[in-house]
């Protein structure tokens, strides 16, 4: 169970293809577990507020925010959690991002994602980084430090179908 709010502000710097970003984020949560507590869950991460500031900076030169077939998205974040803010705890996290495309011929297009997210400071269970991936479950694989690379590759038959292919690891 829990109650959350995420405020988030990004603006673009003039006309560049640069964006500075703020954050705050608040959640108050009550877990539960059917089967029992898990060894690795200390008993004060079940009903826990966290609260926290962020600042972030992105820059972006894609040519489509959806479905991007040139350019370049680099995003860096860090947020810092603490009483101060709302919490019950002091901890914090960051985030770096790439994502890369390109089209060296009219039929084919390639994409590379890389990513990493850390945590320092003992954040809940909850709070841990964990990878964002195609075919995997989210909160599947939580540590404190999460990288991750992922591939895609797509060859246009004609205007209407396309063959694509994607790997990641």
């Amino acid at each position: 169970e829990g109650l959350f709010t995420l405020q988030r502000f990004q603006g673009r710097l003039g006309n560049s293809p640069w964006f500075l970003g703020a954050e705050y984020v608040f959640l108050h949560t009550t877990s539960r577990f059917d089967a029992g507590l898990p060894v690795e869950i200390p008993p004060a991460d079940l009903d826990v507020d966290v609260g926290g500031l962020g600042a972030s900076v992105e820059y972006d030169t894609r040519d489509n925010l959806l479905d991007a077939r040139r350019g370049v998205d680099l995003f860096g974040g860090v947020t810092w959690y603490d009483q101060a803010f709302g919490g019950d705890e002091s901890f914090g996290k960051a985030k770096i991002e790439g994502l890369f495309y390109g089209r060296p011929h009219e039929r084919w297009e390639l994409g590379l994602r890389t990513e990493t997210q850390f945590a320092w400071s003992d954040p809940p269970f909850f709070e841990k980084p964990y990878l964002v991936m195609r075919g995997l479950p989210a909160l599947r694989y939580t540590n404190d430090v999460t990288v991750l690379g992922e591939g895609e590759i797509r060859f246009a038959i004609d205007p209407r179908w396309t063959v694509l292919g994607f790997g990641g690891a």
